[in-house]
């Protein structure tokens, strides 16, 4: 059975300018979810990719960015394949009625992140 991705784009990491370029986007934040067609089978994964540095030719600022293009950078990633195989492997588990329990809801509400480039 074919599994269904959908992308949604939550949100990007830009800086204000690195090596002579403005108004870079660093990352992206991203829900994908897949799905089976007419079965109630499907999970999603929370993430966040890199963005190649931007080269002068190849270089758009953010605000001439489109969610498409953004998506599209987020799909063709190395770890989305990593991804995509982990999201099918949990929509297969369903089939053999496995369980997913919650270890503990203590988790950090917050995370902070050193910036990456100074």
């Amino acid at each position: 059975m074919e599994i269904k991705y959908t992308y949604k784009l939550i949100g990007v990491r830009k800086v204000a300018s690195f090596d002579g370029l403005t108004d870079i986007v660093i990352s992206a934040d991203f829900i994908v979810s897949g799905e089976i067609a007419g079965l109630p089978k499907f999970d999603w994964a929370l993430g966040n990719v890199p963005v190649d540095t931007p080269t002068a030719t190849n270089f758009k600022p953010f605000d001439q960015l489109t969610e498409e293009e953004i998506i599209s950078w987020v799909q063709n990633c190395e770890p989305m394949a990593n991804v995509k195989a982990s999201l099918r492997r949990s929509i297969n588990e369903q089939f053999n009625n496995v369980e997913y329990v919650a270890w503990n809801n203590e988790l950090p509400l917050m995370m902070t992140q050193d910036p990456i480039i100074s």
